[in-house]
């Protein structure tokens, strides 16, 4: 039986056929339409057109090299990658061609290629055999493959590129398709890319007289935002939480290798299109490391909480002598009429008397914390002083937040000699001192001069902090974060631009920002809604009448940042697009402004060496971010914020709330004792809320392992604090009246005065209303009594709470429950007593008087003349009688005689017995 042949082959021999003669023909006029190339031979073939099988097979390019041509490459085009055949049929026998068009002469004719993509003509090559890892492939089968053509030159083998431009390029793949009985030759594949030529590799023939003069590049002006960013590694007091920075900051670690990037920029020819976005607390880090500096020995555990550390000097006195050992438990606690102690700075992970400063140690026992308020500014301020309208120069905060305690700044200083550091216990010296002085010095060399973003100190999640009600803490970390930056980089830096996590803000947060005294920002177009096309400026509503100007980032006219951020990312043809489209509008010279932004903490893009190509070929002009300023006669379109930016967990924001709202009730609580060398809170607060400041980085968004931490030692301190100030109540108590009072004793342990006042819990349903006495002032390290006043209107025993709380009436610690057992007696149980009495009384007066009527009756009756016995009971003294009844109620005499001798005789009492001889009445 003759086999059946699949019916596309069969129509395509036919077709071939009848071909003949129009290819014949087509190869004699193609020179003649088209145009050979000059010093060259026009091909003899023509393309033929998209067949049947042209998309047999599919193409996955992994590189395309170069990705623009310039003088300094090897004049040869390599793409790499792999195919697979999506068809019905075995493929095999498989060798290509490229096709080359004309240079394409602006952007519209570029956009008419990608979009339907021409069989170019002008140049095609001989046919090779395709570099594969498998010469035949079945349905579904895929394999690697090599193709390579001499970008310049007059040979068979090269594309003849003699000027800069885009070129349309075609890789023509053919093969033969096997049903089993024959096999057919026939295009299977088609890959088109474009040929972005910059300048022409070293060698090139010079173009001929005449011919038309190689276009022209004019800079795109193009801001690349790089960012210097990690995530916290600084605990309390000074003390690094883990090592890690020092990797990331050494050769080839992430930091590093940015670092050389940016470098390698500033060093180009053309200049550096670059801005960079800063962490200050990254910049606080590293200079604390470049002095000397300690990291927790267990990496795992949170830091010790800080403890209070009786003063080393009587108030009276002006000198002090510090203690050698540091403290890391709990304070002793003071007994009933002992002295106020006096008072040193905290301990627990820096010895008593120290102050962390940039090696880890931290104030001193009469100089306050310089993690700490400046004593200047008051309790818990920060130390800045600047108008608020300008973040950096000042808290810039709005004080609706709650709580409303600032983050106090650090004013560590660098120093070019190194105190030596001491050593704490549960930690370790750091071992990246002089990696983190040379990356500083790098670090300020290569910021002169260029634009610098602050972000708040800590990078803290805007929209989180914003929605906890925490926008009096941002606005300190923006104060404190440009202040950093002014002292560890020098020079000004930039603190008016907001520059959200992603790019991402909502219309509340921008608000917000604008209050702060932010006035422009850098956002991406996918969070912004207008009516009009976003370009790179746009003027953003931040509420109340109020916009941020807006650099935009994202945005259709720079399409090119996804792929110069991160090349691997996206597949090198649509880098090769981009670039493209790119170059194109370099040559015609009228290009928008283009804004690159690098992740924030990405890895230095492998695509930086591209960058520098493009900056030194002048296809990238070096450009700040847009100032606050309009040109003239412009304006920026109006848009809204859409974004929905990611936040911090819910449950790690709650716990951070807590943390700062307890440091704040907590300083309406202590206040130092006075004097020289008295113990002041401030050294404990001052930590805490100094440590705080990187709790809220967007770096917990998936990693918050440094935050925790911070917030575990900050709230075992706060506990300890309040278990310093606790109430000493009895098991039970007893009222012995209605007004009998509780009697509490209050103890303050802590070397502070404490303010607080008694909590009872609700008893009126046992009958017990209680008036609490006012705030009560303890002396630090003593003892006080404190008489609640009560009334009691039932008697029993019930349990009630005891508890204490600030002077705001947040409760202080945990209440303790205690048994009141009430002897007392109310009204209405008097009353009902009485009552009953009364009624008894009656009760008993009334059978008295019963009973005397009783025994009055008989002798009433006999006087009546009723039959009664003789009385002999009056005949004498000696004489008895005794009276009873018998069973007919009558009344019935016995007479006992005396015997003689004193004796009294026994009488037989009568009887009704028969044969007794008993007379019954």
């Amino acid at each position: 039986m003759t086999p059946v042949r699949p019916r596309g082959i069969r129509q395509r021999r036919v077709r071939s056929g009848r071909k003949a003669v129009l290819l014949l023909l087509g190869c004699l006029l193609a020179p003649l339409l088209l145009g050979a190339a000059p010093g060259r031979v026009a091909p003899a073939i023509t393309a033929a057109p998209l067949g049947t099988y042209a998309g047999t097979l599919s193409f996955d390019v992994m590189s395309m090299t170069p990705e623009v041509v310039t003088a300094q490459d090897a004049g040869t085009l390599t793409i790499t990658g792999s195919i697979t055949n999506t068809g019905d049929l075995p493929v095999s026998g498989l060798d290509y061609r490229f096709q080359r068009g004309a240079v394409l002469p602006d952007s519209a004719s570029l956009e008419q290629e990608i979009a339907d993509p021409s069989q170019p003509l002008l140049v095609v090559t001989r046919t090779d055999p395709l570099t594969v890892g498998q010469d035949a492939l079945g349905p579904g089968e895929s394999t690697d493959f090599t193709a390579e053509v001499a970008l310049t030159g007059d040979g068979a083998d090269a594309l003849g590129i003699d000027t800069p431009g885009v070129f349309p390029l075609m890789l023509n793949v053919n093969g033969y398709l096997d049903d089993g009985d024959s096999r057919l030759a026939a295009r299977v594949g088609e890959l088109h890319v474009l040929i972005t030529v910059l300048s022409l590799p070293a060698g090139t023939r010079t173009p001929e007289a005449g011919q038309a003069p190689a276009p022209t590049l004019h800079p795109v002006p193009t801001s690349v935002i790089w960012s210097l960013v990690d995530r916290p590694h600084l605990g309390i007091n000074g003390i690094f939480l883990d090592d890690d920075l020092v990797s990331a900051i050494s050769t080839g670690g992430r930091l590093d290798t940015i670092l050389e990037a940016l470098e390698a920029q500033r060093g180009s020819a053309a200049g550096d299109p670059a801005t960079l976005v800063v962490d200050p607390a990254l910049l606080d880090e590293l200079d604390r490391m470049s002095a000397g500096y300690r990291v927790t020995a267990d990496r795992n555990s949170p830091q010790p909480a800080l403890t209070p550390v009786p003063g080393t000097t009587p108030v009276t006195s002006t000198t002090t002598t510090p203690p050698t050992t540091p403290t890391t438990g709990a304070s002793a606690p003071g007994s009933s009429g002992s002295a106020p102690p006096t008072a040193t700075s905290y301990s627990g992970g820096v010895p008593s008397g120290a102050s962390a400063g940039p090696n880890g140690v931290t104030g001193s026992a009469t100089s306050p914390a310089a993690t700490g308020p400046d004593p200047s500014t008051g309790a818990g301020a920060p130390a800045t002083t600047e108008s608020p309208s300008t973040p950096g120069t000042g808290t810039g905060a709005p004080t609706t937040g709650t709580p409303t305690t600032g983050i106090p700044t650090t004013t560590t200083s660098t120093s070019s000699t190194a105190a030596p550091v001491p050593e704490i216990p549960g930690t370790v010296a750091g071992t990246g001192q002089a990696e983190a002085t040379a990356f500083l010095g790098r670090l300020r060399e290569v910021t002169e001069g260029m634009p610098v973003i602050v972000l708040p100190y800590g990078d803290p999640d805007l929209g989180s902090m914003i929605d906890a009600g925490l926008t009096g803490q941002l606005g300190v970390l923006v104060g404190r974060g440009g202040e950093v930056a002014r002292r560890v980089l020098g020079g000004d830096v930039r603190t008016t631009t907001a520059y959200p996590e992603d790019g991402l803000a909502t219309p509340g947060t921008l608000s917000v920002l604008r209050t702060l005294g932010y006035s422009s920002a850098v956002l991406d177009a996918s969070g912004l809604r207008s009516d009009d096309d976003v370009g790179t400026v746009a003027s953003v509503a931040a509420g109340g009448g109020r916009t941020l100007r807006t650099t935009v980032t994202g945005t259709a006219g720079s399409s090119l940042a996804a792929g110069l951020v991160n090349g691997t990312a996206i597949a090198p043809v649509e880098l090769n697009t981009d670039l493209a489209r790119l170059v194109q509008t370099s040559f015609a010279g009228n290009g928008d402004q283009l804004v690159v932004a690098l992740p924030r903490r990405g890895t230095a893009p492998s695509s930086a060496s591209l960058l520098s190509v493009l900056v030194e070929a002048g296809v990238l002009g070096a450009a700040a971010l847009p100032g606050d300023a309009d040109p003239i006669g412009t304006a920026p379109p109006a848009a809204t914020a859409d974004g929905a930016p990611e936040q911090l967990p819910a449950d790690y924001m709650a716990t951070a709330v807590d943390v700062l709202t307890g440091i704040d009730d907590a300083r309406t609580v202590l206040t130092p004792v006075g004097g020289v060398g008295a113990a002041d809170p401030e050294d404990v607060f001052g930590p805490l809320e100094s440590a705080m400041g990187t709790v809220f980085s967007t770096a917990a968004r998936t990693d918050p392992t440094a935050g925790t931490k911070v917030l575990r030692t900050a709230s075992q301190t706060l506990t300890d604090l309040q278990a310093g100030v606790k109430l000493n109540v009895l098991g039970e108590y007893t009222l012995a009246s209605n007004t009998s009072p509780l009697i509490v004793t209050v103890r303050n342990d802590l070397p502070y005065n404490a303010m607080v006042q008694l909590q009872v819990g609700d008893a009126t349903r046992y009958g017990l209303t209680v008036k609490v006495p006012a705030a009560q002032r303890l002396l630090a390290g003593r003892n006080q009594q404190v008489r609640i006043e009560t009334e009691v209107t039932r008697s029993g025993s019930f349990s009630i709470e005891l508890g204490l709380a600030t002077p705001a009436g947040k409760a202080w610690g945990q209440a303790q429950e205690v048994k009141v057992s009430s002897s007392a007696y109310g009204l209405v149980t008097i009353l009902i007593i009485v009552i009953a009495g009364a009624v008894l009384l009656v009760m008993v007066v009334f059978r008295i008087a019963q009973r005397v009527r009783a025994a009055r009756a008989p002798a009433g009756g006999a006087a009546d003349g009723d039959d009664a016995p003789e009385d002999t009971a009056g005949t004498g003294a000696a004489g008895i009688a005794t009276h009873s009844a018998d069973p007919d109620g009558e009344p019935m005499v016995q007479s006992m005689e005396p015997e003689p001798g004193g004796s009294p005789a026994t009488a037989e009492p009568a009887t009704d017995e028969p044969g007794t001889g008993g007379d019954r009445r």
